[in-house]
């Protein structure tokens, strides 16, 4: 796994530090980067974990809608740049990740995303462990 920026790793530390944030997000961090390694050869590319309040703000304003709380200020997103995938490869990393783990309430795990403020991989995991399978 790797990460755009100093930041994202630092989050990524703070993630495996603190066992109550980890406890669903980084199995599914790791399996994804295990899928990239399969689909394509290469480790995934995390570009966001943590959102702040204000960086919420900024996407809303841009993508000119009511401001809404996101899985990333909460510690259960993640993205991983996909620039680098083919549309098959990131299907196939999105189908894999998502045949392991089961996000439940009709959502699923790891999907390709055009929102925001560039096409990518977005992760998200449930805020209830009686819903995580």
């Amino acid at each position: 796994m790797r990460f755009k920026t100093r930041r994202v790793e630092r989050e990524w530390r703070q993630l495996l530090n603190e066992p109550h944030l980890c406890r669903k997000i980084v199995p599914v961090m790791v399996y994804a980067d295990e899928a990239s390694r399969w689909a394509t050869g290469y480790d995934c590319v995390v570009t966001n974990i943590l959102r702040t309040r204000e960086e919420q703000e900024a996407i809303c304003r841009l993508r000119n809608v009511p401001f809404y709380t996101s899985v990333h200020q909460l510690w259960r997103g993640f993205d991983l740049e996909i620039a680098n995938y083919t549309d098959e490869q990131a299907v196939a990393i999105c189908s894999r990740v998502n045949h392991a783990f089961s996000y439940g309430r009709g959502k699923v795990v790891l999907a390709i995303h055009t929102e925001g403020t560039a096409r990518h991989l977005h992760g998200q995991v449930p805020d209830d462990v009686a819903t995580w399978q």
